[in-house]
């Protein structure tokens, strides 16, 4: 579903996306920063 997220953003024109793996839940498992 965040794939296809994206891709919309991309086709509306938006230059600076991104697709991550795992999602929010991956990022935060990972122990990466996050900000409420």
């Amino acid at each position: 579903m965040a794939a296809l997220g994206a891709q919309v953003l991309q086709d509306m024109g938006f230059t600076n996306v991104t697709y991550m793996d795992g999602g929010m839940r991956g990022w935060k498992a990972e122990g990466l920063p996050t900000a409420e």
